[in-house]
């Protein structure tokens, strides 16, 4: 409750269908009304759903960033917060779908993007990180790996198991991967 006694009230949204975000999002319904915040969940069709998070048509919305592993903090800080080429709300956006926007943040992404040093690399990621923690210009979830798939070996062999970690993975991008070792 805000200090005047206004109740805060959000929808929180995802496709129907992608039952893992879509239980993720019950438990955040649950974890916020515990603490008093109505927080209620909506799972509209992916293609109504990936419209209204692209036109910037909701509260709160579970929702992908690129870049998702660990190696990749350049393209997370671009798609949650650099507004250049970003379209203001109702239409389209294919990152920072909140319209956030900070004027360090660009020169920044340039600099992380740029940097031949890893002095220069960290300290341009740091102050990104700095302005992200204290702007909070979404709200991570949960940590998902780059790729995930399940497979049937009744047709098609090889592919990387505790036992065979060198085999072939499913998505062609995962070929520059190709000597990371799985545990």
């Amino acid at each position: 409750m805000l200090p005047d006694g206004t109740k805060l009230s959000f929808v929180a949204q995802t496709p129907y269908g992608w039952t893992d975000w879509m239980a993720a999002l019950q438990v955040v319904s649950q974890s916020a009304k515990a603490v008093g915040i109505d927080v209620t969940t909506n799972f509209p069709q992916a293609p109504v759903d990936i419209n209204d998070v692209q036109t910037g048509n909701f509260d709160l919305a579970l929702f992908y960033i690129s870049g998702v592993g660990p190696d990749a903090p350049w393209a997370r800080f671009r798609d949650m917060m650099d507004d250049r080429s970003v379209p203001p709300m109702g239409q389209n956006a294919f990152w920072d779908y909140n319209r956030y926007s900070n004027p360090a943040v660009p020169a920044l992404l340039d600099k992380a993007g740029a940097a031949t040093s890893l002095a220069d690399k960290k300290a341009a990621y740091a102050a990104l990180d700095k302005i992200f923690m204290q702007d909070v210009p979404g709200i991570p979830l949960m940590y998902r790996p780059l790729l995930f798939y399940e497979f049937n070996t009744s047709v098609w062999t090889n592919f990387p198991t505790a036992a065979n970690p060198q085999g072939a993975s499913p998505q062609w991008y995962i070929d520059v991967l190709r000597d990371v070792k799985l545990k």
